[in-house]
């Protein structure tokens, strides 16, 4: 954690990962925690919350806290983080600012998980393909 955070632009973790490595149960204090511990941006994500919206949050070390809402859709999702998290890092790498990638990220990850596949009976995968609605 200590070696590699600092090096990193932007963390994703979902809930239970950033309280894990926080060692915090609430959000508030694991987000500032993440940010302390040298990342400046540290998006956690409500992927794993049972609320009806998922609720991603920002913390930033300039105590910006930015937070967003989509509508959870029905049913178990397997790469949504990794979707995301790819998604961002695509965006930043092409030098979209943060706010603007983060948005952009998050908008193209619901859209691959409204038209995600099934395998079987297993857990839904995101469709990657671009997406307009």
């Amino acid at each position: 954690l200590s070696q590699l955070l600092p090096r990193a632009m932007l963390a994703t973790p979902n809930l239970p990962e950033a309280q894990q490595l926080a060692g915090e149960t609430d959000l508030e204090r694991a987000g500032q925690q993440l940010v302390a511990s040298g990342c400046p941006n540290v998006l956690i994500t409500g992927t794993h919350d049972d609320t009806e919206q998922v609720c991603n949050h920002l913390f930033r070390t300039d105590d910006h806290h930015h937070q967003w809402q989509w509508p959870r859709l029905p049913g178990s999702f397997h790469g949504s983080g990794c979707t995301l998290a790819a998604a961002c890092a695509a965006l930043l790498g092409q030098g979209v600012a943060l706010d603007d990638a983060l948005q952009q990220a998050q908008a193209y990850v619901d859209a691959a998980l409204r038209h995600a596949w099934r395998a079987g009976s297993g857990q839904w995968i995101p469709d990657r393909r671009r997406h307009d609605n």
